[in-house]
């Protein structure tokens, strides 16, 4: 594997041209240092199949990283205060099979999400995320693309929806995100035992009445 790593280097930035310069990289390993942005140009890293930037001060991921096609692993954990959210062209990453984003401020994942059919593992812990809601985040990597399918889905229903129904909806992502609350509602968490369910309420009504 061609690799670039420079960890624990210091390094508050990378040279602008990396991405034209080292065409046949597959690895770039660039964690423990003080970057705050990644240049457009590591979009160009087409053979590109690791990239490693945890525990530096990112504010972002690249809006165009959909374009690295044969990326298998993204780590860009712990950027903790910094690392607010994730652009929507990760759904572009058809390759990825690992991602963990934990330990940042990142609160929604973008349905595109959902269509990163070979996810094997996936690392979204330690993020004030509402979707997918916490409890889903902690049930690992199927409830997560469960959740990020139906988001997906839900997103494409609205963007198809026939013009005529559309005045009835100021905009698709506004809709969207109304489905994903209401999802939210529905999905399974934990049940306290202790607490009457509605049937068992309708027992003792029943029998009051016997």
């Amino acid at each position: 594997m061609v690799s670039l790593v420079a960890n624990l280097n210091q390094l508050s930035y990378l040279p602008s041209q990396i991405g034209f310069s080292l065409t046949n990289l597959e690895q770039l390993s660039v964690q423990w240092n003080k970057l705050r942005t990644l240049p457009a140009s590591v979009c160009n890293l087409k053979s590109l199949k690791r990239l490693e930037v945890k525990f530096n001060h990112l504010k972002a991921l690249p809006a165009a990283i959909g374009n690295l096609t044969n990326l298998e692993v993204l780590d860009a954990s712990c950027n903790f205060m910094d690392l607010q959210t994730v652009p929507d062209t990760i759904g572009d990453l058809t390759s990825l099979v690992e991602i963990d984003l934990s330990c940042n401020q990142i609160k929604c994942l973008p349905p595109s999400f959902g269509r990163l059919q070979n996810l094997k593992k996936i690392n979204i812990l330690d993020n004030p995320l509402v979707i997918p809601p916490m409890n889903v985040a902690e049930s690992g990597c199927e409830e997560i693309m469960a959740f990020m399918k139906e988001s997906w889905q839900s997103f494409l229903d609205e963007k198809n929806r026939p013009i005529e129904e559309v005045d009835h909806v100021p905009n698709t992502w506004g809709s969207w995100l109304g489905k994903v609350v209401s999802a939210v509602t529905r999905w399974p968490s934990s049940i306290d035992p202790n607490q009457p369910s509605e049937a068992s309420s309708i027992d003792k009504l029943l029998d009051q009445q016997l």
